[in-house]
This record gives C-alpha cells, structure tokens and sequence, in this order.
C-alpha cells in the first residue's frame, strides 16, 4: 500500500494504530485544553465576575470550580478584559480575593505579595491581539486564555458566518498548536425568547465553532448555570443545570442542582426536597456532624445513582434546620 506524504492525511486503519486520543480537560467534562469554549449570557447576570472567579481558582492552584474538577497543568491565565478596565478589575480582584484595608500601607500597596497573583495576566487592549497571543505564549506557559468579551475583539459582522469562523479559526489553530484552553465570553440578544443556545448574539458560526458552550442565564430571580453544547457529556447531564448565588465579596455558589425542564415554581421536584423527603437519614448524618458532606456525595450516587452536589447537600441541611 502506497504511503501518501500529506500533512494531517491520515487512513482509517493508521489511527487504530496509535493509542486511543483521550480529551483533556481543564473543567472536567465542561471546558478542553487545545479548543475553543465560550461562556454565554445575558448583560448583568455576572458573566466576568464568574470568569474572574475561574481564573483565580486556576490561579490558586485549587482542585475544583463550582464543583467541577479543576486540572490545571500551569496554574496560569491569560486575561483579555476588554469591558472592564484597570481601575474596576483592581477593585473587583480586592472583593474576590478577600483582601481587607490592613493588608494595604498608606499609599494603597499590597505589604505582602500574593504569588497566585504573579499567575494571572491582565491584557486591558485588544489591537492586534493575535500577534500579542503568540508573543506572550511563546514566553509562559498557560492553562487558559479568556476574552472578555468577542463582540469587543471581532468587528466585522457578527451576522456573517463565514466572516464569524474565519476570524475563530485563527484563535483555533492557536489552542490547537498551543495546547491552550481559550475561552470567550459572549452575550445573548436583547429580547429574544428561545432556549439559551439560540439567544446567543450574531450567526450560528460562532456556537458551531465552540467544542463546549455554557450559559449563564437569570430565571425566577435566580442565577441558573447549565452546558448548552457538548459532545462529551451524558443527555442526562446535559439537562442538568445549577442555581447559582453570588455573595458580597462577588463570589458564586453552588446551592443547588436540577434538572432544567423541571418547574421550578414548587420546588417539589428539585433535588433539595428529594434529599429531605427520600434521604432524610443523610441530612440527619450530615446535620449531626458523622459524616462529611463528601462521603455522603458519594455514597448518594454509588448506592442509590443518585447524583447530587456539595452546594445542594448543604441546602438541604439548612433547609432540614429550619424545619
């Protein structure tokens, strides 16, 4: 059989010659190193608060995110802010990192360096960004690139599909050589009623583009986090969403967990009234201090396949408290 010597041209029986390509993830299951992934939603839901949120965690070196399995190999991010500037990210950063008046002298410096902070880069400019990404990668190693936000940096027409994954295409091949997880945050149309993948602003080349697309949406008055695309979940795990809270100091929370085509109105069917009417004796464990909320995770999905949150297990104990 002739070998053809053509770049990227592979017969079907070569690639069963190799050891099987496995994903890998920076967010298990939610967003892949060496791809493109994009976090949607509506203005004022706290879409670069949760970013900021993320690339702290990464930063810190800390094993999860909103519950999910965090795998950073660098422990480093590269922030494209493009809507928030200097002034406000400074502000925002002090709020997400806890930081108080005393850890500051009298002309506003931090007295002791924080290293996670060495870990995080701001890029507060956007002009020939693609020449700066490469220039900056070639120099450090990191785990994640966000772009906040797309319609800032691409200014074509948003409506053009071919022009929307031209332009994508370069950020693409930067991942994919690269090996790098580059995340945009994007919004929804103004009063469109649809189902969030379709909210999403400008063409459909832009979500056909992403590898994972999550969105961040406000629903009942509250904060609801799901995974509108993604090849690699369950169709059970793709209907699950999470109701998020975000505290004083601009930092979510998990509380609970559901399954997005349940109402809502009564709760009844979310998972926090299935712990208190149908797994009592674990809020009662968890309550009384026996176990850990982590034991009881696991022993909840492997005895009964009952799959459930941190966040939601302690709701369920807050709400078993004030009965």
């Amino acid at each position: 059989m002739k070998t053809i010597q053509i770049d990227n041209l592979y017969r079907a029986s070569e690639m069963f010659d190799k050891a099987m390509p496995k994903t890998q993830w920076l967010i298990d299951e939610r967003i892949p190193y060496g791809s493109l992934s994009a976090l949607v939603g509506e203005s004022g839901v706290g879409k670069s608060t949760f970013l900021r949120q993320l690339a702290i965690a990464i930063a810190s070196g800390k094993n999860s995110f909103l519950n999910f399995k965090l795998n950073p190999k660098f422990k480093k991010v590269l922030y494209i802010s493009t809507e928030d500037g200097y002034t406000f990210t400074h502000a925002a950063l002090m709020k997400q990192l806890h930081m108080t008046p005393d850890r500051f002298d009298d002309k506003g410096i931090l007295k002791e360096k924080d290293d996670c902070l060495n870990n995080i880069l701001f890029l507060f400019d956007h002009e020939q960004i693609i020449d700066k990404l490469r220039h900056i990668l070639k120099e450090e190693d990191f785990d994640l690139i966000i772009v906040d936000a797309y319609s800032d940096i691409f200014q074509q027409d948003m409506n053009q599909s071919n022009q929307v994954r031209t332009f994508l295409s370069h950020y693409t091949k930067l991942a994919s050589e690269y090996g790098i997880a580059i995340l945009f945050m994007h919004h929804f149309g103004k009063g469109m009623k649809s189902n969030d993948k379709h909210k999403i602003l400008g063409s459909a080349g832009f979500e056909q583009k992403m590898r994972s697309v999550l969105s961040l949406s406000r629903k009942d008055n509250q904060i609801h986090l799901q995974t509108i695309k993604n090849n690699y979940l369950s169709q059970a795990e793709c209907q699950m969403a999470f109701h998020l809270e975000m505290g004083d100091d601009l930092t979510f929370t998990v509380v609970d967990s559901f399954h997005r085509d349940e109402s809502r109105s009564g709760g009844s069917n979310t998972k926090v009234y299935t712990l208190l009417n149908e797994y009592t004796n674990y809020i009662k464990n968890l309550k009384s201090g026996h176990l850990n909320f982590e034991i009881i995770r696991n022993r909840l999905e492997e005895e009964h396949n009952f799959k459930v949150s941190v966040g939601t297990l302690h709701k369920a104990v807050k709400l078993y408290q004030e009965e």
